[in-house]
């Protein structure tokens, strides 16, 4: 897990929400989210450079993408509900859930 710049520039982008402590683990878990996908990105691009010619380097490098995904990326992912529910209800009122249901009835999600 390497922390990226990317995810320092967005947290630099966002001074209001940054200084916000009612977004505080919303935008920890989010920016962690970034973080995996930068370093899944690297981690690709290695392994694009090595999986036919050094098998062995290939294992770490898929090993270490295996760890992002399941470790950082999963941690982040499931992290980010409650914080994401306590963001809702400050615009949807208390109570408010987020529903993976109302994705599937959403046209744009077609």
């Amino acid at each position: 897990m390497v922390k990226s710049d990317r995810a320092d520039d967005l947290k630099a982008q966002l001074p209001k929400l940054s200084c916000d402590p009612e977004f505080e683990e919303f935008l920890f878990h989010l920016i962690g989210v970034v973080e995996a996908q930068s370093s899944l990105v690297s981690l690709l691009r290695e392994f694009e450079e090595v999986y036919e010619a050094k098998p062995r380097k290939a294992e770490k490098i898929l090993a270490g993408i295996e760890i992002e995904v399941y470790m950082h990326l999963k941690y982040h992912a499931d992290c980010l509900r409650a914080p994401f529910e306590a963001v809702m209800s400050r615009y949807y009122g208390p109570g408010a859930k987020i529903s993976v249901d109302d994705e599937a009835d959403d046209p744009a999600c077609d």
